[in-house]
């Protein structure tokens, strides 16, 4: 199997690479200066990383007791960090209060040792939901991990509220539901088509031309 493929957007501004270990993503940053808490955040991910690599749990919860500042103003950040295992072909992921990270597998039958509901062919939506509270709202917060196995064809979508509660016509939200949809439908396209069919959707969607919120959108595809 190939190495994933990486994309990711955020305001018109696009990253891609072609390789990974770890993937984190710091989605929401919430009652305090962006560049404060962000700046904070970066500097506690680049002090533990290394010693907590081989289990994003205990990572998140090192970076959550130093983003704990106890002064009841209630800072705090969501925030998405994700382990992938070449060898083993798994994902390892913690949710610290972001919006639910989605595996969409192209085949719900086995996998790297894994048995799943359904059936060779038939795609199926994971939840990766396990995790905890956002970052730095209490000091001593224990988080879960959760381990899937990966195969050639599985797209994982990370991305923020912005994204799925945009607002349409008839004031219905663009939804979660929507965003899996385009993903089963167009599954064939590579991680960048793929991207750009997703925002083209929501663009068409949203009953004004600009987001009221930040839209940011990171794809993995499995080769």
């Amino acid at each position: 199997m190939g190495r994933p493929r990486i994309v990711g957007k955020a305001d018109d501004r696009t990253a891609r690479a072609s390789d990974w270990k770890s993937l984190r993503l710091p989605a929401g940053l919430k009652r305090h200066p962006r560049p404060l808490l962000m700046a904070r955040l970066q500097a506690l991910l680049r002090t533990h990383v290394h010693k907590h690599r081989d289990s994003p749990a205990r990572l998140v919860s090192e970076i959550n007791r130093g983003m704990f500042l106890g002064d009841g103003t209630g800072k705090y950040a969501t925030f998405v960090c994700a382990l992938y295992d070449e060898t083993q072909r798994r994902l390892t992921c913690v949710n610290a209060g972001q919006n639910i990270p989605l595996l969409i597998r192209a085949d719900s039958g086995k996998r790297a040792g894994e048995s799943v509901p359904g059936g060779a062919g038939i795609p199926e939506m994971l939840r990766l939901d396990k995790g905890g509270f956002p970052l730095g709202l209490f000091q001593d917060t224990t988080y879960e991990q959760q381990t899937v196995a990966l195969a050639p064809g599985d797209v994982l979508v990370i991305y923020t509220d912005g994204l799925v509660g945009t607002i349409g016509r008839n004031g219905e939200e663009f939804g979660v539901d929507r965003l899996a949809g385009i993903v089963f439908r167009r599954n064939t396209l590579s991680a960048l088509e793929l991207q750009e069919a997703i925002l083209d959707e929501v663009r068409r969607f949203r009953a004004t031309p600009e987001s009221a919120d930040d839209v940011t959108l990171m794809l993995v595809r499995v080769k």
